[in-house]
């Protein structure tokens, strides 16, 4: 075990872990709740991931291997969700518009 030190004090890590710290900060101060984001929400980020990694890529901001490695992933990502039997990720699966009466 090694002494880390953060604005948050001293935790002990392993000698092994370099990102140890980060992590049991995460759960010192956001416990686990077993809640889960909803599939849509997580595929809408998959997209915008996407969509960022194409834009920077055309823009030059982005090299071509990191673009493509992104994108990939996020492809991968959107092709193992969708074919995930019980899954909803299809768009038509969205809950109703909530209507407001005036």
């Amino acid at each position: 075990m090694r002494t880390e030190r953060d604005t948050l004090g001293e935790v002990q890590v392993p000698m092994t872990r370099s990102m140890e710290r980060r992590r049991r900060r995460a759960v010192e101060n956001y416990p686990v709740s077993g809640l889960r984001e909803h599939p849509l929400f997580i595929r809408a980020f998959v997209l915008l991931k996407k969509a960022a990694a194409l834009a920077n890529k055309e823009l030059g901001a982005l090299d071509a291997a990191r673009a493509s490695a992104i994108i990939g992933g996020c492809d991968a990502l959107l092709d193992t969700k969708s074919n995930t039997a019980g899954s909803s990720w299809s768009m038509s699966s969205r809950p109703a518009p909530v209507r407001r009466s005036t």
